[in-house]
């Protein structure tokens, strides 16, 4: 197995077809990455707006289930 893996890593075309897809992956990382940070602010900024609502009194069960299901979205996003 490891001779066969020499081989390969031996030709040129098997790596330059590697690299192709490694440097095609990162790139849709790349894309998706800062729409995952764009949303976890946003997130953030709802979370903080919702616990300045509730200390301020003007929070209701609405306002809670709503900050709980955010906190949720947050916690998977993470993931």
């Amino acid at each position: 197995m490891v001779s066969e893996t020499m081989k390969m890593l031996m030709n040129d075309a098997a790596v330059e077809a590697i690299v192709s897809m490694v440097m095609s992956l990162q790139d849709q990382e790349n894309v998706n990455l800062p729409l995952y940070e764009k949303e976890l602010r946003e997130t953030k900024i709802n979370i903080q707006n919702m616990l300045n609502a509730i200390q301020q009194g003007t929070g209701n069960s609405v306002t809670l289930s709503r900050k709980n299901w955010k906190k949720a979205s947050k916690e998977s996003s993470k993931r």
